[in-house]
């Protein structure tokens, strides 16, 4: 009885550290594989989604949430400032939307950026209603996050939406009263 108890004592902290360390350790190393490997290299919209199915796909139970943000972070940075056509920059966001935590602010916020940012870009509506309605959800969870208020505040200056800047910048104030370039654009409208 007792050897089996520390037979089974000894399993549970191999697999403890298979899924605790191991794991996690290997799929970091994927995400900088592809860093190392990606930067420059990729011709083409779709290589690229396939060596970010090499990240993304690997299982490990810690790590996947981050693996998403930095992968997301490096997507909006390629749209952002890459000299890609809107058909390649659309096809890379909604390749990576589905692996965003529906549940996560940090990824809300990033899903709200990718539509802003095309948005800004490309000027369809249905992107500034897409990000409107992400940052909207996203001041339900947290009113006072100060990076949702900001974009959906310059989003609205953008869109010239006089009566959602006026209550986002009114919001800011609320929280930052000495925000002069908040005070600045309410009082101008």
């Amino acid at each position: 009885m007792k050897q089996a108890i520390i037979i089974l004592g000894v399993l549970v902290a191999i697999i403890a550290i298979i899924f605790g360390s191991v794991l996690p350790f290997y799929k970091a190393r994927t995400y900088i594989y592809f860093l190392r490997t990606e930067s420059g290299a990729t011709k083409t919209v779709n290589e690229f989604k396939q060596s970010m199915g090499n990240v993304l796909d690997f299982y490990s139970p810690i790590g996947q949430e981050e693996v998403v943000r930095y992968l997301g972070n490096d997507i909006l940075n390629v749209v952002l400032y890459g000299d890609n056509k809107e058909a390649a920059d659309r096809e890379m966001i909604n390749y990576l939307t589905p692996y965003l935590f529906k549940n996560d602010p940090r990824h809300l916020i990033l899903l709200g950026e990718y539509h802003r940012t095309l948005y800004l870009k490309y000027k369809t509506e249905a992107d500034y209603q897409q990000s409107e309605e992400v940052y909207r959800k996203l001041l339900a969870l947290g009113p006072k996050f100060p990076i949702t208020l900001q974009n959906l505040f310059e989003l609205y200056q953008t869109k010239d939406n006089k009566a959602g800047l006026k209550e986002i910048g009114e919001t800011i104030l609320k929280y930052w009263p000495d925000y002069q370039k908040i005070r600045d654009a309410i009082e101008k409208i």
